[in-house]
């Protein structure tokens, strides 16, 4: 099998995106807590959410932050209260590239303890070593202050904590975990709090044995290299979306794109994952999910060249049919004719159309392409057989004619299932009248 682990320094906003809902997923977060990546093109400035609960995180949401924990570019967005937290890590250590806070529960319990301190006593979790410490706002900061890390002073002094140390507790608040990638800090951030709940349970039955000091060092060097493997968050915690962006985020950038050639590696390394279930998954939304994904990529490229998606398709229909009438448009994209009116008048005066009688027939007006909509043609139908190319990369000729297959097979059944509908008198209510009372 082809060698296909990632290399974690190139993670960025899309992989942010996917650590928020893992972290959400495992109870590491819930509504609170956030988690930044360094920037790979500026290590002077990080990637950080705004304020959101990381489960509803998207990839607009994310937002640009320099190191004195302020935006780069003006934004509309509430902030984090506490991004000061990320932006002093980055600014006190260079060797690190992600940033994980929570306010889990069992992490939360270990930093008020003056009983019991945290350690691992779990080969997963040998990073925590034998010397986690508790940052308390109290010590620096006096007794009245909200536990929150609002500012640059209070980030600095928490930084303090975690010059010699990747994880430090923070009393009756929560943790702050560092990582040299964004899977690395991910993984110590779940495998910390889930340590945590071993020891709540080790230390009520009694006495228990902790990891030494020589079996952290070990169990260190034995599981970083197997951080970042191929599904390792996947199975069991996220739905069949959440898993694909797993398996996108993990592979995507190693895909050689050839668009002469075969490409198989995309397809050998999905064969041999981890499998996952689809069978909850509704065909749907998949569906919705998928030509969602076709329209933003090509809406993207068409923009470039002052095209909305809108005019893209009315182009499509008058390059291969030029001259022909409002009407007859309508009936080829199955849309109303007031709809058609209105989008060709803005093509009219973005100088794409020009609309003439024929015939001596003064009532009916025929749509022409201009030299400029005529001309479009060559440079935008390469966008759309780029995105397809795109959005089948990995499938094989024989997959790509069985999906094709299955579709037109079931856009035949739900055809069917229409024209029953309309034999029996039954039609598609108008968006307006829905609701009304009968």
């Amino acid at each position: 099998m082809t060698n296909s682990r990632r290399d974690f320094s190139t993670c960025g906003p899309g992989d942010l995106v996917l650590a928020n809902r893992i972290l959400f997923k495992y109870g590491v977060v819930d509504g609170f807590g956030h988690v930044s990546l360094r920037c790979q093109d500026n290590p002077e400035q990080f990637w950080l959410a705004r304020n959101c609960a990381p489960s509803l995180v998207g990839i607009d949401d994310i937002i640009r932050h320099d190191l004195d924990g302020e935006t780069v570019e003006n934004v509309d967005h509430r902030l984090y209260l506490e991004r000061f937290i990320h932006a002093a890590a980055f600014q006190r250590r260079d060797d690190i590239r992600a940033v994980v806070h929570s306010h889990s529960c069992s992490m939360v319990a270990f930093s008020v303890s003056k009983v019991q301190k945290l350690v691992p006593v779990w080969h997963m979790a040998g990073f925590l070593g034998r010397n986690v410490k508790i940052f308390d706002t109290e010590d620096k900061f006096g007794s009245e202050t909200d536990l929150l890390i609002t500012d640059m002073e209070k980030a600095s002094a928490l930084a303090d904590c975690l010059v010699d140390s990747d994880v430090a507790l923070m009393r009756g608040h929560g943790a702050t975990i560092y990582g040299r990638t964004l899977p690395e800090a991910v993984y110590r951030a779940i495998y910390a709090e889930l340590n945590a709940q071993i020891l709540l349970n080790s230390a009520a039955m009694g006495t228990f044995k902790a990891l030494s000091v020589g079996e952290c060092k070990a169990t260190v060097e034995r599981i970083s290299p197997q951080i970042g493997a191929p599904g390792i968050f996947g199975c069991g915690k996220l739905n069949a979306t959440d898993y694909g962006l797993v398996l996108l985020l993990t592979y995507r950038r190693d895909w050689k794109r050839d668009r002469v050639g075969k490409n198989t590696m995309a397809h050998e390394t999905l064969a041999n994952s981890e499998p996952f279930l689809l069978s909850d998954e509704r065909l749907a939304h998949l569906v919705r999910l998928v030509a969602k994904g076709f329209s933003r990529c090509l809406q993207i490229r068409l923009a470039e060249h002052g095209v909305s998606f809108g005019h893209w398709t009315y182009l499509r229909v008058l390059w291969e049919q030029d001259g022909i009438t409002q009407r007859d448009l309508s009936t080829r994209l199955g849309l109303m004719e007031p709809t058609v009116h209105t989008a060709l008048e803005k093509m009219l005066k973005a100088g794409l159309i020009r609309r003439e009688h024929r015939d001596g027939n003064k009532k009916k007006k025929y749509i022409y392409l201009s030299d400029t909509g005529r001309l479009l043609r060559a440079e935008l139908e390469p966008l759309a057989v780029e995105v397809n190319d795109i959005a089948t990369e990995g499938l094989q000729d024989g997959d790509l004619l069985r999906l094709r297959a299955m579709l037109l097979h079931m856009h035949a059944n739900l055809s069917v299932d229409e024209a029953s509908a309309l034999e029996q008198g039954l039609s598609m209510p108008s968006t307006r009248k829905l609701g009304e009372p009968k």
